[in-house]
């Protein structure tokens, strides 16, 4: 068997809250709770860029690795060409994220790793589609980091005027 063998993400979803909480206090279960998955939201009325949210949380679920592994998160501004429909990174976006390292040693490479990933003053500079997406530090030719193969998270912003 292989000494690494990269995760695969196989969920990852944006949350205003993930906490660790007891499931069965009598068996000693914890499992994450999630609050409000969030896929679109609009800035505060009046609004239209330049805006800081205070917390954001990104669940994952990770299988398939071998070994271990320092992951991150990161955040781009994504925009499609209208020309060809085909999407592109416009900003790379600067959060305040920790590196977090995962041991998937002794687990079996199918069963999920469960993470979250606490962002705070998340900052969203204009209206648009915000992906999030899970990377390692890996050393190749050309980098020192690598994308992790599997989901993506994208959080869509309007601004203050297009809200309810």
């Amino acid at each position: 068997m292989a000494d690494r063998v990269l995760p695969i993400v196989r969920k990852l979803m944006v949350c205003r809250e993930a906490l660790w909480r007891s499931d069965d206090e009598t068996n000693n279960v914890w499992k994450w709770q999630l609050t409000q998955p969030l896929s679109v939201v609009w800035f505060p009325p009046g609004v239209k860029g330049n805006f800081d949210l205070k917390n954001l949380w990104v669940y994952g679920q990770f299988a398939g690795a071998v070994g271990k592994f320092d992951l991150f998160l990161k955040m781009q501004l994504i925009e499609l060409n209208p020309a060809t429909g085909a999407e592109f990174v416009r900003k790379e976006i600067n959060i305040k994220r920790d590196t977090v390292h995962l041991d998937f040693e002794n687990f079996h490479p199918l069963e999920p790793r469960d993470y979250t990933f606490e962002m705070a003053m998340v900052p969203f500079d204009v209206p648009g589609t915000y992906r999030f997406s899970v990377w390692t530090i890996f050393y190749t030719e050309n980098s020192d980091h690598l994308q992790l193969p599997g989901e993506t998270a994208d959080l869509v912003v309007l601004d203050g005027s297009e809200g309810l």
